[in-house]
C-alpha cells in the first residue's frame, strides 16, 4: 500500500525526462531559438539573395555601374516558370549582354525556386526600365516580362 509520501517521490524515468526537457529548453533559450531559417524563394529579398554577389557590387561601384535585380513574370504579372536549363540561362545572359552591354562575368541567373537575375551595366545605356524592356523584347518568345525588383 502506497502512502502520501510515496506519491511525491519521482520515479527515475520521470526525473530523467524532466532533466532532458529542461536541458533542451535551456539550450533553446541560450541560442535564442536560433536555427536555420528557410527561405521561401519567392519574396523579393530571397530573389535578391539568390543572385547576390558582393564582388559584383564592389566592381560595379568602383566603375560607376548600375546594379539591377530583376524577376521574370508572365503576361498576367504572376511569377513565370523559367526552365532550370543551362541553355535557357545562356539565352538570358545573351539577351542581357545585347540589351545592356553587361559583361557575361557580371550576370547572375537563377531559375529555382523562382527565376531571378542580377547584372551591372553602364547607366549611359539607358534607364533600368529601358534596359529591362530590351531584355524582355529579346526573350519575348518565352512569354516572359523581366521586371526590376525594387524592394
Amino acid at each position: 500500500m502506497r502512502t502520501c509520501t510515496d506519491a511525491r517521490v519521482a520515479s527515475p524515468i520521470r526525473t530523467r525526462v524532466t532533466v532532458l526537457v529542461m536541458a533542451l529548453l535551456t539550450a533553446a533559450l541560450v541560442t535564442g531559438g536560433a536555427g536555420r531559417a528557410f527561405a521561401c524563394g519567392f519574396c523579393h529579398n530571397d530573389k535578391k539573395a539568390s543572385v547576390y554577389d558582393a564582388a559584383l557590387l564592389q566592381r560595379a561601384k568602383a566603375k560607376g555601374l548600375t546594379v539591377v535585380y530583376a524577376e521574370f513574370v508572365d503576361k498576367d504579372g504572376k511569377l513565370a516558370p523559367v526552365p532550370d536549363d543551362i541553355m535557357v540561362q545562356d539565352e538570358i545572359r545573351r539577351a542581357v549582354i545585347a540589351a545592356s552591354g553587361a559583361r557575361a562575368a557580371d550576370i547572375r541567373v537563377v531559375t529555382l525556386p523562382s527565376a531571378a537575375l542580377c547584372f551591372s551595366y553602364d547607366p549611359k545605356k539607358g534607364s533600368v526600365d529601358a534596359v529591362l524592356a530590351r531584355v524582355t523584347a529579346r526573350l519575348s518568345a518565352h512569354g516572359w516580362r523581366v521586371l526590376a525588383i525594387t524592394d
